[in-house]
């Protein structure tokens, strides 16, 4: 693909329909965009620009948390989970219903689903669980016989997000929290052994920090994972090298582009060692 073409292709305009505060300076986002909802797959993202025609200028990259079927069965709106962390974030969080906003998408490598057979865990942590309604949703459409399960870890009870989601989706969920306000005490890797039924794959989206203790938790177990990285993008489409993460290619490193290579990625392949714990 020539990635110079890509933002016109793939560039949509989408009208804001909800935007709500779901848990502490978390926020739902819900954009009425029919063809990027009918294209989108579990683990892409958008890049969209917080503000119309002002500062900030640089778009942001969001997972698609969902895609939500419309008055003829056929997925119309797609909803982003938005952590308020900077001036980009808080203006997407103050975005209004009627608004309309760009959006470049859908973007990145999926999930592989895997096997429908087979069960399923979905481990998310902090602002990490945004990418699991779609990717329940995906699973029911599938008609899958195998388990859906979540494990879900937040700092505390006011930061937990997603859940009821994930339940209106028929997908169970295990909570914890660090501080033990919500669910169990714990993170996930406290948690996870449980629900490791035999012949279950793993999808995973949190901070570095959380894939580092997973890779270390599972190795050797013959538990397949991906992960969905969430390195910071500046353009989503190759040309920036923003996003890049430390990829195993033999006995050395390579920098693969999170982007376009990714944002998921089985869990071994990346050099965890070389990875910068910042978020």
């Amino acid at each position: 693909m020539d990635t110079a073409l890509a933002p016109r292709r793939l560039e949509h305009r989408a009208r804001v329909t909800a935007c709500d505060e779901v848990a502490r300076r978390t926020f739902r986002l819900e954009l009425h965009c029919p063809e990027l909802a009918a294209a989108v797959r579990p683990g892409q993202f958008v890049m969209i620009e917080p503000r119309a025609g002002g500062d900030p200028f640089l778009r942001r990259a969001f997972s698609v948390g969902d895609a939500l079927p419309g008055p003829s069965g056929a997925p119309d709106r797609i909803v982003l989970w938005i952590a308020v962390i900077g001036k980009g974030t808080r203006a997407l969080a103050e975005r209004r219903p009627g608004e309309t906003a760009s959006l470049l998408g859908p973007l990145g490598r999926p999930y592989d689903l895997g096997d429908p057979a087979k069960p399923l865990l979905l481990v998310g942590g902090g602002i990490g669980t945004a990418p699991f309604p779609l990717a329940a949703r995906a699973r029911r459409a599938a008609g899958a016989a195998g388990g859906l399960r979540a494990l879900f870890g937040f700092r505390d009870a006011g930061a937990a997000c997603v859940v009821r989601e994930m339940e209106d989706l028929g997908c169970p969920v295990t909570l914890c929290t660090e501080d033990g306000s919500a669910g169990a005490k714990g993170r996930v890797t406290d948690h996870i052994d449980p629900l490791l039924a035999p012949g279950t794959s793993v999808l995973a989206c949190g901070p570095n920090p959380m894939f580092q203790a997973l890779d270390r938790h599972l190795a050797g177990r013959g538990v397949p994972c991906q992960v969905s990285t969430e390195e910071p993008m500046a353009c989503g489409y190759g040309l920036c090298f923003g996003c890049v993460v430390p990829v195993k290619q033999g006995d050395s490193v390579r920098w693969a582009k999170s982007c376009i290579e990714g944002p998921t990625f089985p869990i071994e392949a990346i050099a965890w060692d070389r990875v910068r714990s910042i978020h």
